[in-house]
């Protein structure tokens, strides 16, 4: 297996070729694609660059499919789906909505919870609600 270097190599490379083949100085691509010229050679050179830099120069040489290919691919993925495929489970029905309730009409009820109590009792005792 590649190590994050080797694979950040690898793709700056391959950055470097897509730029030279296309016949864009550094410069330019850097530009059209809103980047400083110095953090487009980090790409190229494997340097540890952002996922952000990444994108925003397969963006500018408009080949974003690269990745779109690999987002699909992970919406795709349903780690559940996939025991119930290994399983042999049938996938659960789904429930209906539930129905909102009636609003009410007319005026609300007064509540005679403890508070109420709590004040008759301190005016029976001789206190001041």
């Amino acid at each position: 297996m590649a190590s994050i270097s080797e694979i950040e190599s690898r793709l700056g490379a391959a950055i470097r070729q897509i730029r030279i083949r296309e016949g864009l100085p550094l410069e330019e691509l850097a530009a059209k694609a809103n980047l400083s010229p110095t953090t487009l050679r980090s790409l190229e050179l494997g340097r540890g660059s952002t996922l952000s830099t990444l994108v925003k120069t397969l963006r500018a040489f408009d080949r974003l499919d690269v990745l779109e290919s690999l987002i699909a691919a992970g919406e795709a993925f349903s780690p559940i789906e996939v025991l119930r495929q290994e399983r042999g489970l049938a996938k659960k029905p789904q429930r209906a909505p539930r129905q909102s309730r009636p609003k009410a009409t007319g005026t609300p009820k007064v509540s005679q919870g403890p508070s109420s109590n709590r004040k008759t009792n301190k005016a029976k005792a001789g206190e001041r609600p």
